[in-house]
């Protein structure tokens, strides 16, 4: 069951394989390891917003990653925008919260979404290796492009034909965190 707690005028989603999954294959979980991600929504002059898609599959999310040890939210935030976008980011501002507690991996994410304008193109290419192996890349949308997309994908989610685990929750939690 989905349910949001509100604290200081920020809604937090929690979000278990139960949501996402018609049948749960899991076994329960007894200890969960505690990973800190962000996400981000990167808004253009033009009011087109980024998101990320790879060659593996073809769904778009939010761009973001790991909080590494020691990191800001806001600099985890800059940093993945430089990386995966490919621009500095201006004003990030935190707008929502999830907790995922994802069973196959026994991890528990705690995810912070930003919305921040995009500033300056960065000429190197900073994505990690594996992003590059993923021929990961940025398309950008309108809002209204955005909710037509986020809804075919929670549609497929829902329909069982997201066939990668992590993408499946991604999909749900990213499109708490455009709406």
């Amino acid at each position: 069951m989905i349910f949001r707690i509100l604290f200081m005028n920020m809604s937090i989603k929690i979000i278990r394989d139960e949501d996402v999954f018609s049948e749960n294959k899991f076994e329960p979980v007894n200890t969960w390891e505690k990973r800190e991600t962000v996400r981000l929504v990167v808004v253009r002059s033009d009011k087109k917003i980024s998101l990320m898609g790879n060659l593996v599959h073809d769904f778009l999310l939010l761009p973001g990653g790991g909080v590494d040890e020691g990191e800001t939210l806001e600099d985890a935030v800059c940093c993945e925008c430089k990386e995966e976008v490919g621009s500095t980011c201006l004003i990030p501002k935190e707008i929502a919260e999830s907790k995922e507690f994802r069973a196959r991996n026994s991890k528990e994410y705690e995810t912070h979404c930003f919305v921040a304008q995009k500033g300056v193109d960065i000429d190197k290419d900073l994505r990690t290796d594996n992003e590059k192996n993923l021929q990961t890349y940025i398309k950008w949308v309108s809002v209204s492009e955005a909710r037509q997309i986020y809804s075919k994908q929670v549609e497929q989610v829902q329909n069982g034909e997201v066939k990668y685990y992590n993408t499946a929750f991604n999909i749900i939690r990213d499109n708490y965190f455009f709406r």
